[in-house]
């Protein structure tokens, strides 16, 4: 049996937080039939709450649709009207029997700041095809992975449920799913589960990409030392949980912000390479091609991902759009954090490639990448 629960106050104190059952105060109301909230189009998966072994679900308004949200996670948080609770065994019995088009299926996979967003919305603009932009779930399932908490049937049961569960809210004949930057250490179980669906994978620069994370995650508040000490102490703990390259560093090694941001796009490119190593295929796409030649870019992935319409006037409007106006993260939000790379940041990032033996170069180019194909 599920537990529904009225929400009494929306406390998230960092909006792009990763989400999780504590956003919110509430107050139980009582138990409810589970199979009423996993086949629910209307409650949408929010959580995976490793602790207490279950799903953590929002319920929404029915006029609120999610699947044209540039942050899902945010957009529920936002359209929460109350919280249901699943236990997993009820959430992947029931999971594994919604439908699911595997060949019309995509994953998104991204270093961050590279289009990512960009390129949900045009597949957002394709008739039939829903768009799941950044759901959270996903994040828990990363760090539920690293954890080694669950062995890998358990594990993949639960992402099978998860992912099916996450379809069913956008109930089309295709689903995109885009995952934060660290969904790509879900990539090699992806491509066990769904072997015939897509991938694609954009990145970009290490230098523009660090630049581009300091100015939009920049919130503008004047903190001390100390207080900035504090803060990044919180994010290094937080992405330990999801970034082997972060987890990997001793505990009594200091790590600048800059330090941070650098691990993260390496762990993402790392595990790129790996993936690939081992024949999970991805169409990579650098971030200049969206610059350089937008239409030609966007056409490319939807052909390579058998999604290319007959009519791309819709994926020509998007291009010119902001894909992320209306957040924290748009293009004017962005352009107001005067952010600069300072001498001793460029040379934190020198170091951080210097111990690479592999990606030790901030233009590398990474395998399959459209344009640059053997």
């Amino acid at each position: 049996m599920a537990t529904e629960y009225t929400i009494l106050d929306k406390v998230k104190e960092n909006i792009l937080g990763q989400a999780s059952v504590g956003d919110f105060v509430l107050r139980e109301r009582g138990a409810v039939d589970s199979a009423k909230v996993v086949e629910n189009p209307h409650a949408s998966l929010y959580a995976v709450d490793l602790q207490n072994q279950q799903g953590i679900f929002v319920q929404s308004d029915p006029a609120v649709d999610l699947c044209v949200e540039p942050f899902y996670y945010i957009a529920q948080y936002e359209n929460a009207t109350r919280v249901l609770t699943v236990p997993f065994a009820d959430m992947i019995a029931l999971g594994r029997k919604l439908p699911l088009n595997e060949e019309r299926l995509v994953f998104i996979q991204s270093t961050g700041r590279a289009g990512s967003t960009l390129a949900s919305q045009i597949f957002a603009q394709l008739d039939g095809v829903a768009n799941i932009s950044e759901p959270d779930a996903l994040s828990d399932l990363v760090a539920t992975q690293n954890s080694g908490l669950l062995d890998k049937a358990d594990l993949a049961a639960l992402t099978d449920a998860t992912v099916r569960i996450l379809a069913n809210v956008c109930a089309e004949g295709g689903h995109v799913i885009k995952g934060r930057s660290y969904a790509m250490e879900l990539g090699e179980l992806f491509n066990e589960l769904y072997p015939r669906a897509r991938s694609v994978f954009l990145y970009r620069n290490l230098k523009s990409y660090t630049l581009s994370s300091l100015r939009a995650y920049d919130d503008g508040v004047q903190r001390s030392d100390e207080e900035n000490q504090e803060l990044l102490a919180g994010i290094r703990a937080w992405f330990s949980t999801l970034l082997p390259m972060i987890a990997d560093v001793p505990e009594e090694q200091p790590l600048s912000a800059v330090d941070i941001i650098g691990l993260q796009w390496l762990s993402v490119m790392d595990r790129y390479v790996k993936l690939h190593e081992k024949g999970v295929e991805m169409l990579a796409i650098d971030y200049q091609s969206w610059i350089d030649a937008p239409r030609e870019t966007a056409e490319a992935m939807l052909d390579y991902c058998n999604m290319l319409p007959d009519d791309l006037t819709a994926v020509y409007a998007a291009l010119k759009q902001d894909s992320q106006e209306g957040t924290v993260l748009s293009r004017s939000e962005v352009r107001d954090h005067d952010t600069w790379l300072k001498t001793a940041d460029l040379l934190e990032l020198d170091d951080l490639l210097a111990q690479q033996p592999l990606i030790n170069t901030a233009d590398f180019v990474a395998p399959n990448t459209l344009g640059r194909q053997r």
